[in-house]
């Protein structure tokens, strides 16, 4: 199995937010940092806007934000909402005729076993789980982690 782009580009929208969770991030900073497509990015950011992952700001200074706390955000949930292929074997393929032995083969049932616990373990672990480096995360991104620069704002104002 191989995870499409669409997964690929979800999992890269919500790290970049898990990543900054006080900073509303436009599309544009997203597919900037990544080096992707913003038109793919929209149609990806849609998705996870419908599916209650991420809620969007407009305005000159609006973006996406996570709808969800990190670590409710389960990484079996953003594989099912992004991944709509998931054929092993051209048998598991909702179109075509697959292959001769089809009928009596359990092959594919094997497979989808498989797939199944690999959702199951992908829902051990959270949004949360991918981003607790935020700061090295944030600096291969270009970005400037916001929860640092705060935490230096409020120790300056005790300090006067």
């Amino acid at each position: 199995m191989k995870i499409n782009s669409f997964t690929n580009y979800a999992f890269r929208i919500l790290i970049m937010l898990g990543a900054n969770p006080n900073k509303t991030v436009s599309l544009t900073e997203v597919a900037k940092a990544y080096d992707i497509s913003l038109n793919h990015l929209k149609k990806v950011s849609s998705r996870l806007v419908e599916h209650g992952l991420v809620a969007t700001e407009r305005g000159r200074t609006g973006g996406l934000k996570l709808q969800k706390a990190a670590e409710d955000i389960h990484l079996g949930e953003i594989f099912r909402i992004s991944q709509t292929d998931t054929a092993f074997v051209e048998c598991m393929a909702s179109e075509g005729p697959g292959c001769v032995i089809s009928p009596v083969c359990r092959l594919r049932g094997i497979f989808s076993k498989a797939l199944e616990q690999f959702v199951v373990y992908m829902d051990e672990y959270t949004l949360h789980d991918l981003v607790m480096n935020k700061a090295e995360l944030n600096e291969h991104l270009g970005f400037e982690l916001i929860e640092s620069v705060e935490l230096a704002i409020c120790v300056g104002n005790e300090q006067e």
